[in-house]
């Protein structure tokens, strides 16, 4: 009986503390500003907000856009001075297009540099080491947050060529962590 109870608590703890937990980043996804876009029936618009049916779900059409630019915000302390950060892109199928890391550092851990210096490290699975990348410190939707935004490209690329459309995600990790730091980011890219 004791066993039981004590088993059930520990369930409880541990069940508790992951429904309880809260997400430590968020991803996000836009079309990099390069001024009006000309639609197939020459109509001009100054942006895509008006074709955004559903604001959880991103569209971007290939032909309109030629990069994609993903912003991950991190809780501030979550990179602890310096860390990785990996953005993981799926296809529609579910199937891994592209998996890039960036080694990122706030600025307070880089005291005494004015942030023009380059620095480069080493990351697993890279031959060479990486330029590091210093956190935006910004006011976010979740209050102040650390952010690393890192362009996509769409146009020229295999997006185009093979016509892989349909809704993609993107997931980011913290390190070599197995499960993603927030919740996976859905976005659709059309013809």
């Amino acid at each position: 009986m004791r066993k039981t109870t004590l088993m059930a608590l520990g369930l409880l703890i541990l069940g508790g503390t992951f429904l309880g937990a809260e997400d430590s980043c968020h991803v996000g996804v836009s079309a990099i500003p390069g001024g009006a876009f000309l639609f197939g029936d020459r109509f001009e618009s100054g942006d895509l907000s008006a074709w955004q049916p559903d604001p959880d779900r991103p569209r971007f059409s290939a032909r309109a856009t030629d990069d994609l630019l993903f912003s991950v915000s991190l809780d501030p302390g979550t990179a602890n001075g310096e860390a990785v950060v990996r953005l993981r892109i799926l296809l529609p199928s579910g199937d891994l297009f592209q998996e890039m890391a960036y080694p990122v550092a706030t600025a307070s851990s880089r005291s005494g540099d004015d942030g023009t210096k380059t620095v480069y490290r080493r990351v697993r699975g890279y031959p060479y080491p990486v330029p590091e990348r210093i956190l935006s410190a910004i006011n976010g939707s979740r209050g102040v947050e650390d952010l690393l935004t890192v362009p996509f490209p769409i146009g020229g690329t295999q997006v185009i060529w093979n016509s892989l459309y349909g809704e993609w995600t993107a997931q980011a990790f913290l390190g070599d962590a197995e499960t993603p730091c927030g919740q996976d980011l859905r976005f659709v890219i059309t013809e």
